[in-house]
């Protein structure tokens, strides 16, 4: 990676006329750190080559050569403690598993197409049409990515985990892959799920990108990278369509002030996360921004426990931090690699953490 980045970094520098101090005080960094990039005698951080490829007008991706560049690139990053380095690591080789199943079985993820799409609602709306959804909300957003080239790798981070989600792109596999903290609620699983996926349709070559908490939270949102909101507002859209929320307002709730029973109500009535229903309504100026912020505020666990006695349940299943959620697509892939006799019983046992003999007499049956 090194040698690749150095080479392409110096070329665009002395295409664009620059000297390596014009450089480096046009995007923040020292003389010295370009003169290390591009000599190969030091990798950059995320942050830098985000940096440099925003100057030049170019994808990170430009600057790296494969998988391992990439992987190593999240590795570096400064933010990452040694746990949440080690849960990388395991990404990496769930991922490369992911990618020998597919060449395994023959059933490589059907790519989605790439868009250009300046609004992100639109984006969305143009994505429910390719794939005919309609407007109702979706009963597994999970497997739906999945099948439309989004691999996603579900991995128990931490609840204090400043760390929701990752995008990754491999140019050379032209594969694309999502890590989300699987030990929040699975409807901000959701929303990150989706909020990946609009990476993935519109900047899937500006990886890799790591999304923190702050992307539920509009009133941050405008202090990262634009595509952070892009992405937010895709994901807002694609998960419930604007016009099928207003048709609920009009027909069910019917009053101009919402109070968050009511808040709570629609949560139940669409599947998706309070956060990301505040979030819809205020971008829609149903709710104020003082009532937005009230209501962020408010524990709704508490709240629809008591408006909802008899039909709450918190059903959520605690996961040991570093523990990953096999995808249903995953583990199909690994029964086909089995019956193909690309992988053993006790390979296959071990990838899907069963118990090798019951699965030898179901196979058998």
């Amino acid at each position: 990676m090194k040698s690749l980045l150095g080479r392409r970094l110096r070329q665009l520098r002395e295409e664009a006329g620059l000297s390596q101090s014009d450089l480096a005080r046009s995007v923040g960094l020292s003389p010295e750190h370009i003169w290390n990039l591009e000599h190969g005698t030091r990798m950059p951080s995320l942050e830098s080559l985000t940096r440099l490829a925003d100057f030049f007008r170019k994808d990170v991706s430009f600057f790296l050569a494969e998988k391992e560049a990439a992987f190593s690139l999240l590795l570096k990053e400064k933010s990452l403690d040694r746990r949440l380095r080690s849960y990388l690591r395991n990404f990496k080789e769930y991922a490369e598993i992911y990618l020998r199943l597919e060449e395994l079985t023959g059933q490589k993820a059907t790519p989605a197409p790439l868009y250009q799409t300046p609004s992100a609602t639109q984006l969305a709306r143009e994505e429910r049409q390719r794939l005919q959804l309609g407007t109702d909300p979706l009963a597994d957003v999970f497997s739906l990515l999945e099948i439309n080239g989004l691999h996603l790798v579900r991995q128990a981070l931490g609840k204090d985990s400043q760390i929701v989600g990752i995008f990754i792109f491999f140019d050379q596999e032209q594969a694309a892959f999502g890590l989300v903290n699987a030990s929040l609620p699975e409807e901000d699983q959701a929303i990150i799920a989706a909020h990946l996926y609009g990476h993935y349709l519109k900047d899937r070559y500006a990886g890799p990108i790591i999304d923190n908490s702050d992307i539920f939270l509009d009133y941050y949102l405008s202090l990262y990278h634009p595509r952070e909101k892009f992405a937010q507002e895709f994901a807002l859209s694609f998960l419930l369509p604007p016009t099928r929320l207003k048709e609920c307002l009009q027909r069910e709730i019917k009053k101009p002030i919402l109070h968050f029973e009511d808040i709570l109500y629609l949560h139940r009535v669409f599947k998706i996360s309070v956060k990301a229903l505040l979030s819809l309504l205020y971008r829609q100026e149903v709710i104020s921004p003082t009532r937005y912020k009230t209501f962020m505020k408010f524990n709704s666990d508490e709240g629809e426990r008591l408006c909802f006695k008899n039909l709450f349940s918190l059903n959520k299943k605690r996961l040991k931090k570093g523990q990953i959620i096999h995808s249903d697509r995953f583990c199909h892939l690994v029964i086909e690699a089995l019956r193909k006799k690309k992988l053993t019983t006790e390979e296959a046992a071990t990838l899907l953490q069963t118990n090798v003999n019951e699965l030898a007499d179901w196979l058998a049956t």
